[in-house]
């Protein structure tokens, strides 16, 4: 476990405890950096995630019931199922890109 892994899960174990303690991401960052890291959103995202914090669209929180798990667990879900969606929808829109593609293979 890095450091910063280190101090952001005491700090979200201390300070963030339950959905209701949740932290937008922009604060926490902004904490983060305050401590000394020089860090990024998407850095600070993945370490989160690795330490298994909750985030959702009210912020990042430790969980503090198998219940807050499951809640956001099933917005994980859905934002998934949301870009495979998206994903085959743009590839059934643009189909005909591939027909052109394997033509100019053999032409």
């Amino acid at each position: 476990m890095t450091t910063l892994s280190r101090d952001l899960l005491s700090h979200l174990r201390r300070h963030h405890a339950g959905k209701e303690n949740a932290v937008k991401r922009e604060a926490l960052l902004e904490t983060v950096r305050l401590w000394g890291y020089d860090t990024g959103d998407r850095d600070l995202r993945e370490c989160y995630a690795e330490l298994g914090a909750c985030a959702g669209p009210n912020g990042v929180w430790w969980p503090a019931s198998w219940s807050e798990v499951e809640e956001c667990a099933h917005y994980l879900d859905d934002k998934a199922i949301g870009h495979f969606m998206r994903a085959k929808h743009l590839r059934e829109v643009h189909a005909a890109l591939r027909q052109i593609k394997q033509l100019e293979l053999w032409g």
